[in-house]
């Protein structure tokens, strides 16, 4: 979500970013061509850029970039992640990048001169996809494998707020994406094997 009314989309085969207008259909607002395929994408703050995420691909590394809406990449906004990475989702907290590698089962907190922070681990981290936070501090991550979302909070303790098995709906069980709200919702994305998916809401206080 870039603001109120336009979202960025990005393809799973395709290198385009899609701008999509929400009025409250969605309408094709822009398409952006990139150079290289994006999976991950966040908001860049005030100066409009894009933040995306892409693996290692034709002998480049895995990395993080900051992008205009044209398409180019800022150079002197990249990150270099290690090898092997795969980063299929990010987002952003304050000066830092939450990235979800799906190769490791971790989550990543990298800055803008490529240290990595903190890495985050646990049994139930299996498959991370999408990430979210909220002004605690806290960490919200949807685990594909895990069939979960779980809660990483600011020292480091990891618990499931939300297991798939038992709040996922139907066959639909598995973390694809979620959200917090300002009114201390999380909205998850729960997918069934075959990718067909369900959005469910639940209150933050009473989730588990």
């Amino acid at each position: 979500m870039l603001h109120d009314d336009l979202v960025a989309v990005t393809s799973q085969d395709k290198s385009i970013i899609l701008l999509l207008e929400v009025t409250p259909d969605l309408s094709l607002f822009k398409k952006i061509n990139t150079g290289r395929l994006y999976r991950g994408v966040a908001c860049g703050g005030k100066d409009g850029k894009l933040i995306v995420s892409c693996s290692a691909d034709d002998g480049n590394p895995a990395k993080v970039d900051k992008i205009e809406r044209n398409g180019e990449v800022s150079q002197a906004e990249s990150i270099k992640l290690p090898p092997k990475t795969d980063p299929r989702f990010l987002c952003v907290v304050g000066n830092d990048v939450l990235v979800s590698d799906k190769e490791s089962n971790s989550v990543l907190r990298v800055d803008w001169n490529a240290q990595i922070k903190a890495r985050y681990t646990d049994n139930d981290l299996k498959s991370p996809r999408q990430l979210a936070t909220d002004q605690d501090g806290n960490i919200y991550v949807a685990t594909r494998g895990g069939r979960a979302v779980l809660m990483l909070q600011p020292g480091g303790k990891c618990r499931k707020l939300l297991d798939g098995n038992k709040h996922g709906i139907g066959n639909c069980s598995r973390g694809q994406s979620v959200a917090v709200t300002a009114r201390n919702m999380v909205v998850v994305v729960w997918a069934a094997r075959n990718d067909s998916c369900v959005v469910a809401g639940y209150n933050l206080n009473i989730a588990t």
